[in-house]
């Protein structure tokens, strides 16, 4: 699974009642003022719901590296620059 560009809100018809339905009825209006906007951190839910489930050989990619070319340690997919991390 992969996610381009996250942003908040686009997830409710009836913005009012879906806050009031998940009993988060405090700082609508913040939240709602922020939809669209793109999400830069935050924290990643595997099993958000109810059920019991097991997970198995989970790996997460570290985004944030060398984004230097010339360096040992240079990965294309790197998406924050981290100029310490480069070795020669």
């Amino acid at each position: 699974m992969s996610f381009q560009r996250p942003q908040i809100g686009g997830g409710f018809i009836n913005k009012q009642s879906a806050w009031e339905t998940h009993g988060i009825t405090r700082d609508i209006e913040m939240w709602t003022a922020r939809e669209g906007e793109i999400l830069t951190e935050g924290f990643i839910a595997l099993q958000a719901e109810s059920h019991p489930i097991d997970f198995k050989n989970i790996e997460l990619l570290d985004l944030c590296g060398c984004m230097d070319p010339n360096a040992k340690n240079y990965k294309s997919y790197y998406l924050k620059d981290n100029p310490e991390s480069c070795k020669y």
